[in-house]
């Protein structure tokens, strides 16, 4: 099953599908030879094939998160919003401290007018602080502000905007710096 991610790593797609044949004909319920083999395919852009693979690995073990947070985001780029959301949710439910499935759930659940259990998940993936913890500062931020609390919304815009300096995300400085004077602008009137 580690030949499976490894030879994906080194871009050895034949070597790869040779050694995950071979784990499911020795156990065809493998949870990790098919999220190992999903993760290949993903990465190679076949879609529905990864799909496929990270269903099977939900087969054999449906509490397999980080299996759910892929397929739910293989789903999200199909347009299938309510089944990602499903599986954001299991992903969540099977690992609290899964932050991307919680980052992307809580975007969702904004798109979805549900600010409040958006803000939930948010506020669950602050931590530990590091890079991605602006993305995270900043979906809270939207997240206040789409449940009416735009004092909460700038204070979380604000240290969305002081860590992507620190973690130095120079790209997102511009579109977090307007946001910024809208709200203050917002809270002016």
């Amino acid at each position: 099953m580690n030949l499976i991610s490894l030879y994906a790593r080194l871009g050895r797609g034949a070597d790869a599908e040779r050694h995950y044949r071979a784990a499911v004909a020795i156990d065809p319920k493998t949870a990790d030879g098919h999220y190992n083999y999903g993760v290949m395919l993903a990465q190679a852009g076949r879609a529905a094939e990864a799909r496929e693979a990270f269903s099977a690995a939900l087969r054999a073990n449906p509490r397999y998160a980080e299996a759910h947070n892929n397929l739910a985001f293989l789903l999200e780029q199909e347009g299938r919003l309510d089944e990602a959301i499903r599986h954001y949710r299991l992903a969540v439910e099977s690992m609290p401290g899964h932050r991307l499935a919680r980052y992307h759930l809580g975007r969702l659940l904004i798109g979805r007018g549900k600010p409040q259990e958006a803000i939930r998940h948010f506020r669950a993936a602050l931590e530990p602080e590091d890079e991605t913890t602006v993305g995270c500062l900043y979906g809270l931020a939207t997240a206040y502000v789409r449940a009416g609390d735009l004092h909460s919304g700038l204070k979380n815009i604000r240290r969305a905007r002081e860590l992507a300096v620190a973690y130095r995300q120079t790209d997102l400085l511009p579109r977090i710096d307007h946001d910024i004077q809208a709200l203050e602008k917002a809270l002016r009137r």
